[in-house]
């Protein structure tokens, strides 16, 4: 499942889905949209239950760094592009 800057609530629907499915969230999130407290207390709670977790920022990444998306169950990307 793919979150573009959208995880507002609903955050044990998610987990849920990732516990039921055994599916993989990808998480996009930005500095300013709204959804990075959600993202972070995600990605701690992840921690929490020994989940593996992927997390770079969005100009960091490379196609080596990465690389690690493919053995995750969870992956939040920030994009720290700041407008004005």
């Amino acid at each position: 499942m793919w979150l573009f800057d959208a995880l507002y609530a609903q955050t044990d629907r998610f987990l849920k889905w990732m516990d039921t499915r055994n599916g993989r969230l990808i998480d996009i999130y930005t500095e300013h949209g709204g959804t990075k407290e959600r993202t972070e207390e995600l990605i701690a709670l992840l921690k929490k239950r020994e989940t593996p977790v992927f997390v770079e920022k969005e100009l960091a990444a490379s196609r080596q760094t990465c690389k690690p998306i493919i053995s995750s169950s969870f992956t939040a990307t920030s994009n720290t592009m700041s407008g004005g």
